[in-house]
């Protein structure tokens, strides 16, 4: 999952057009919605940073 989203941060593909490697488009976008909004995303993203 985490892998789905961190491919179509770095390339800019759209949703929809994930390679059929990973999950389906529609369970990626939700669960990095879901992370973004409950503030899971930007920490994540903060311990990446350090």
């Amino acid at each position: 999952m985490i892998n789905a989203i961190f491919h179509v941060q770095a390339t800019g593909c759209q949703w929809h057009a994930l390679p059929k490697d990973y999950p389906p488009c529609k369970q990626v976008y939700n669960t990095f919605a879901r992370w973004r909004q409950r503030g899971v995303w930007d920490a994540l993203l903060a311990l990446l940073r350090q």
